[in-house]
């Protein structure tokens, strides 16, 4: 038989279980959401405090900032807050704050760009120009979620000075205030660049370069804008895509190099005399260039005909005859 104490016992152990079920459930203490995001115009309490119920989750407490921008939400505000709502939630030190920021649709400069243009242009701007920003990272920052868009709201342009002062709205988004922007108004220029990187010492073929439409202040009388005026010449440095061309940046071809191995041709009506020698100087076509005999050691000068060739004027006296004769020049 059970003795009075195991009874005793069981009856203390049956009367807190039935205590624990008779008792309601502690009410869950909600927690401070250190940051939220949101796209509408007012804070909502859900997005501060989590655990909340669905009905106080929904309350306004705050208007949002701007699209963009963020608000601090210190913790004298907060606790005003748990204690309109009695939702019981005390702050854990007088630093506590929650950082609410307003989602954004972002518009740089290139989406202002053709709006401005397209401005001008209906202002008499020539379709050959293009637009450069005192700031080209000036951004505009619209509300998501709205069928809104941007547009030029005013534009004063000063053609003799080049310069234009354009304001943006955004349309069917009253929350977004207008924003002005200056900036500079250019010519276009239609300039060959190359379409890939040259290294030094290559000849420049028409399949290297490419066309591109640049502002009169990426391109000066520097530099070579003409494709046939590049085609053919020599990269005297290492030549970037996409970049212009300056006029120092390339030479004829050189056709004979220092200290190499030439062909010497005597400029004669009707003798075909050739030697080989040595050249002292590097030479594109035209240029003239020292030559040296290796069987006399004697120096000449020649103009560079073509790769590898050299051409010596001829000033001895004239020699008749019908037919070419293959000889030396000593």
């Amino acid at each position: 038989m059970p003795t009075a104490a195991s009874l005793l016992a069981r009856c203390v152990v049956w009367l807190l279980l039935l205590a624990a079920t008779a008792l309601p459930a502690a009410a869950q203490v909600p927690v401070l959401r250190l940051s939220a995001v949101v796209d509408r115009d007012t804070i909502k309490a859900g997005d501060v405090f989590q655990g909340l119920s669905p009905q106080q989750a929904s309350i306004d407490i705050a208007h949002a900032p701007a699209p963009g921008q963020r608000v601090s939400l210190d913790v004298t505000f907060l606790q005003s807050i748990a204690n309109s709502l009695s939702i019981g939630w005390k702050p854990s030190s007088r630093l506590d704050r929650a950082v609410v920021e307003r989602a954004a649709q972002i518009l740089g400069t290139d989406d202002m760009r053709p709006l401005v243009l397209a401005a001008l242009q209906q202002r008499g701007l020539s379709t050959d120009a293009d637009i450069l920003f005192d700031n080209e990272q000036a951004r505009i920052f619209a509300s998501t979620g709205r069928n809104a868009r941007l547009s030029v709201d005013q534009m004063v342009w000063d053609a003799q000075r080049g310069r234009f002062t354009a304001t943006f709205a955004i349309i069917g988004d009253p929350v977004v205030q207008p924003v002005s922007l200056q900036g500079r108004v250019f010519q276009v220029l239609d300039v060959a660049v190359p379409n890939r990187v040259i290294q030094p010492g290559e000849t420049i073929r028409a399949r290297d370069l490419q066309t591109v439409r640049l502002r009169t202040d990426q391109v000066g009388r520097v530099h070579v804008t003409e494709m046939d005026r590049l085609v053919g010449r020599a990269a005297r440095r290492l030549l970037v895509a996409g970049q212009p061309v300056r006029a120092g940046d390339v030479q004829a071809p050189i056709l004979v190099t220092r200290n190499g191995i030439v062909t010497v041709r005597l400029a004669h009506p009707t003798l075909a005399l050739a030697m080989q020698g040595k050249a002292l100087d590097d030479g594109a076509e035209g240029d003239s260039v020292r030559i040296v005999n290796p069987r006399s050691n004697k120096t000449i000068q020649g103009v560079v005909t073509g790769p590898g060739e050299v051409t010596v004027p001829f000033t001895g006296p004239q020699v008749a005859t019908t037919a070419p004769v293959a000889g030396s020049i000593r």
